[in-house]
């Protein structure tokens, strides 16, 4: 599925506990490391029951092929890629609050996982690690090194509204990252939060490019003044801003891409909702647009992050526009021309008036060879080295 650095992953095989696979519709880090260890060495994927089925549709796509079934939740998704979906009561419970749930939910997954590293005859698996809420799981000694790969702002969800629980969610990253051998943090925010007791190392987010060359639209006057938004439409959103953009600029399309229908722009006839669409086709979409859209209010969770739509944005040639934060100004002043910060409405105004004349083809903007430094096959080497 990918490929963009030839060097050597260290011995095998490995064991990733997965995030929630948002694909086909968004960039999904887990899935990338995962999808770049396999090209190299046998490795499993761990998932929860609901996302399995995803999982399978993704690989069979890109691979062309059916998984293999090798036992009760474990499949085979070709040479070097397994699958382990587990028991339906980790879907059913919850994973932090109550403990005692916690604990219930820990004890299962910690015996699927021996059960199928046996049933696999591997000896002393690596371990990278995106769940957070078991450090059990990840101290256990059947694992030979053990990798905590932090990509978000865990304890810091909107949506928990109980303080506990949030302080809870922290106090059980903190111990994951205690008893990992290497933690790495996608952003400075994550690094300065989780230093108290480790030393974080700082790993960006990184992106598939050949995939990128594979889903874009090239050739002479294929980009249209059209600016896109793509990702989740939630908290982190200036809405009152991007209304007024929408306002300000009626001769610009605006396609959220993501995002389902929002009454507040309902009377905006230069405006699209794309919904929850596969990841090729955000790729698609941005290879026509001439403007990427970041417009974040600041808040604790954005100053925290290190978004993947930056290298979307970036690898499609967009010029971005995005509000002033500081998690976003390393981007501004690697990428002066192409990424703006931009501090009021005028400045806004000028990103449309100058971005009308861009005609970037995405091809051409890869070949540079600038974007290899994010590509997942040399943050999947940073990640697991033994430095």
């Amino acid at each position: 599925m990918m490929g963009d650095v030839t060097e050597s992953l260290p011995h095998g095989p490995y064991v990733v506990l997965g995030g929630p696979p948002f694909e086909p519709s968004a960039n999904q880090t887990s899935l990338q490391m995962f999808d770049a260890i396999g090209t190299q060495h046998p490795v499993l994927y761990v998932c929860r029951r609901y996302q399995g089925s995803i999982i399978r549709r993704i690989f069979k796509g890109a691979l062309g092929r059916t998984s293999t079934k090798l036992g009760p939740g474990l499949s085979r998704l070709d040479s070097n890629r397994f699958l382990l979906v587990l028991p339906r009561i980790v879907d059913l419970l919850p994973l932090i609050h109550p403990e005692a749930s916690r604990r219930l939910v820990s004890q299962v997954i910690q015996c699927s996982v021996r059960r199928t590293i046996s049933r696999l005859r591997w000896e002393r698996p690596v371990l990278v690690s995106y769940w957070w809420m078991f450090p059990e799981l990840v101290s256990m000694k059947i694992w030979r090194r053990r990798v905590f790969d932090v990509i978000d702002r865990h304890w810091g969800y909107a949506y928990e509204p109980n303080s506990k629980v949030r302080q809870r969610n922290f106090d059980l990253a903190a111990e994951t990252a205690r008893v990992s051998d290497k933690v790495v943090c996608v952003s400075e925010g994550l690094v300065t939060e989780l230093s108290g007791n480790v030393a974080p190392q700082l790993l960006p987010n990184a992106i598939d490019l050949e995939r990128v060359k594979r889903s874009a639209v090239n050739g002479p006057g294929v980009r249209s003044n059209t600016a896109v938004y793509a990702g989740g439409w939630n908290e982190r959103l200036d809405h009152e801003l991007l209304a007024e953009l929408v306002r300000r600029n009626p001769e610009w399309q605006f396609a959220f891409v993501g995002a389902d229908p929002d009454e507040r722009f309902s009377h905006f006839s230069n405006v699209k909702f794309f919904g929850d669409v596969p990841y090729d086709t955000v790729l698609r979409e941005l290879s026509q647009a001439r403007i990427g859209l970041i417009p974040f209010v600041s808040n604790s969770f954005t100053e925290s992050s290190n978004f993947l739509k930056i290298l979307d944005y970036l690898a499609s040639g967009v010029t971005i526009g995005a509000t002033d934060l500081a998690s976003l100004r390393e981007w501004n002043e690697r990428y002066p021309d192409t990424f703006k910060i931009l501090e009021n409405l005028e400045e806004w105004d000028e990103l449309f008036s100058c971005a009308g004349d861009a005609d970037l083809r995405t091809s051409d903007l890869l070949e540079g060879g600038d974007m290899i430094r994010y590509g997942t096959m040399t943050r999947a080497l940073s990640l697991v080295s033994t430095a």
